[in-house]
């Protein structure tokens, strides 16, 4: 991702990589931003869709592509704060 200098390098990238023909415009903008935008100390939040948090950490290293691994070659280090399982607040049903 470092050799791309721009988010619109990267919807390219990833366009010619899809064979449906769409334009993954949000997928390069996280591409863009986990290797581009982060900066170390930042705070970060791993979560699945827009409820479930996964955990919670700060930025530990600049964006790292690490061939040597089998999957998840695009990497940063993080110090995990938190990694129980929660909601964020407000995204849960309410009762009466």
């Amino acid at each position: 991702m470092s050799q791309f200098s721009t988010r619109e390098e990267v919807t390219e990238k990833l366009a010619q990589r899809y064979a449906d023909g769409r334009k993954p415009t949000n997928d390069s903008l996280c591409c863009f931003q986990f290797s581009h935008d982060i900066k170390i100390g930042d705070y970060v939040v791993a979560k699945i869709g827009r409820k479930k948090i996964l955990g919670v950490g700060v930025v530990e290293s600049d964006y790292i592509f690490d061939s040597s691994r089998n999957t998840n070659k695009h990497i940063r280090k993080v110090k995990w704060l938190k990694t129980e399982e929660s909601e964020f607040p407000g995204t849960g049903t309410t009762t009466n």
